[in-house]
C-alpha cells in the first residue's frame, strides 16, 4: 500500500535526482537530438527513441522513478538510510555528468566519450 507521506518524503529526498537525472537530462537530450547536434549513446534507448520517439524516454524516466521509489521503501523499511542517501546522491551526480555531456554536445564541444578517446589515443 502506498502511503502519501512516504511519497512526499521520497519526492523531497529525490529532488536532485528528479531535477538533474530526469528533467534536465530529458530536456538536454531532447534539444541535442532534435537539433541534429547529437545522438543517443545508449543503444537500447536509441532504438526506443527511433521507434517510439521522445515519449519512450519519458516512459523510461517514469519507470526509473517508480523503481527508485521501491528502493527508497526497501531502504526505509530495513533502516538503511545511509544506503538510500548514497544511492540518490550517486544518481544525482550521474545526472549532472550526463547534463554536462549533453551541454558540451549542444554548444559544439566534443562529448566525454570523444574526449576520452582523444586522451587515451595520445597516451597509448
Amino acid at each position: 500500500m502506498v502511503k502519501w507521506r512516504d511519497v512526499r518524503t521520497f519526492l523531497y529526498d529525490s529532488r536532485y535526482v528528479i531535477i538533474f537525472f530526469i528533467v534536465l537530462d530529458f530536456l538536454t537530450t531532447y534539444v541535442a537530438i532534435s537539433a541534429g547536434l547529437g545522438y543517443e549513446g545508449n543503444p537500447v534507448m536509441a532504438h526506443l527513441l527511433e521507434s517510439a520517439g521522445f515519449i519512450s524516454l519519458l516512459m523510461v524516466k517514469l519507470l526509473f522513478l517508480i523503481l527508485l521509489y521501491r528502493v527508497y521503501i526497501e531502504c526505509k523499511n530495513k533502516r538503511l538510510e545511509s544506503l538510500w542517501s548514497a544511492t540518490r546522491n550517486i544518481i544525482a551526480v550521474m545526472g549532472i555528468v550526463i547534463i554536462c555531456n549533453n551541454m558540451f554536445v549542444i554548444i559544439g564541444l566534443p562529448d566525454f566519450y570523444s574526449l576520452g578517446v582523444l586522451f587515451f589515443d595520445n597516451i597509448l
